[in-house]
């Protein structure tokens, strides 16, 4: 990478993955010479870092991959990480339905930390320079040019940023980290994510005094469907009802819950289930319908194999996260996959700092990030 001009990466949305991506690039930007340098931009559909939108329930980050990750970001990212995390959230319990009697229960060891959604986006966030993030910018399309006057793309190829805006933006290798429905994907693949056959309501409740979840969290199923609760905080708590079933055939929340043990539904806020209102819950249920991409994806462009082949492949498009390989949340694995993708992203991108070529992006080097990640 020595002597090459400055490379412009471009990822896309403000997800765990997009943004521990830029750090890392930037945090080792930081620490090392000026011949390893990289021009870093988020480009975000929201309007600003304000802006509402539920983040989900808590993540609980594993030693091998999101909190690997975390430490290449930088020790005072990784710092600050475990301050916010709560002690005791890792704990799991599973109960009966009908009468809420314990099944098994698991304490947790602490070796994955849980953390809310909004307090990891915004510690990353904080972490990186100022003007990072674009907001309000809605990508349309990513297609590859021939040729760039400017950048540093091997043969002048780079990849066209279209915005909904109007506005056009260039990079010599963009990171699609924007989730299940990719633009940067669709320039790769027509395929399209499927349904997986299970739905749910998810809502964030009230954490009632007399009845709270403490930590962690609980499971309870039956013939019908299930429901998990996670603790938030000392006043919130996340919960999900749902149930195998065809897209857009979801049951109502009442009916999957009826005859479910009345301290159970106080524990994840839902109360009054029928015609009256939710008094405990401090948002409406959402439906969320998990998909998954389809059985054995594959992109059009070839695959190398050896070096020999080097020269035949031109690679300015990496995926990353939910964008490469969509999975169900119940798992915890998502969070943990795409913050493993964006720390072995950077890794092969800094490997570049050291190699005596002029090209940009590591063609080869990426090919094979791309099969052990995807393929």
């Amino acid at each position: 990478m020595k002597g090459k001009s400055t490379p412009r990466i471009a990822t896309t949305g403000v997800g765990p993955a997009g943004l521990c991506l830029a750090r890392i690039l930037q945090h080792n930007t930081q620490t090392t010479d000026d011949d390893c340098s990289w021009d870093v931009t988020i480009y975000e559909a929201d309007a600003s870092k304000s802006s509402h939108r539920s983040q989900g329930g808590s993540l609980d980050l594993h030693v091998d991959a999101g909190q690997r990750a975390l430490k290449q970001a930088g020790p005072t990212v990784f710092k600050a990480f475990c301050q916010l995390t709560q002690k005791g959230d890792d704990a799991l319990s599973i109960r009966t339905s009908h009468d809420n009697e314990l099944v098994c229960q698991d304490g947790g060891d602490g070796s994955r930390p849980e953390i809310e959604r909004k307090d990891l986006r915004d510690l990353l966030l904080s972490s990186l320079k100022p003007n990072t993030v674009q907001w309000n910018k809605k990508l349309v399309r990513a297609q590859e040019e021939e040729e760039c006057n400017t950048g540093a793309s091997k043969m002048g190829k780079c990849i066209r940023l279209t915005f909904q805006d109007g506005d056009v933006q260039w990079c010599d290798l963009i990171a699609g980290a924007d989730g299940a429905w990719s633009k940067v994907r669709s320039s790769l693949t027509d395929a399209m994510p499927e349904h997986a056959g299970v739905s749910f309501w998810e809502q964030e409740a009230l954490n009632g005094a007399s009845n709270s979840v403490k930590c962690g969290m609980i499971f309870a199923v039956d013939d019908k469907g299930g429901v998990s609760v996670s603790h938030l905080n000392s006043t919130k708590v996340h919960s999900h009802v749902g149930s195998f079933c065809e897209k857009g055939a979801l049951r109502p929340m009442s009916d999957l819950v009826k005859g479910w043990n009345t301290d159970l539904l106080e524990l994840a806020g839902i109360n009054n289930v029928g015609d009256d209102a939710d008094k405990n819950t401090t948002n409406s249920p959402t439906l969320r319908e998990i998909h998954m991409p389809p059985i054995a994806i594959r992109w059009s462009r070839p695959r190398i194999t050896d070096r020999c082949h080097q020269q035949h492949w031109t690679h300015h498009v990496a995926l990353i996260g939910d964008a490469a390989h969509l999975m169900s949340p119940m798992a915890g694995e998502g969070v943990n996959l795409a913050l493993a993708d964006a720390a072995d992203l950077a890794a092969v991108l800094l490997s570049d700092c050291t190699s005596s070529s002029t090209d940009f992006p590591p063609t080869l080097a990426l090919a094979e990030f791309e099969q052990r990640h995807m393929f």
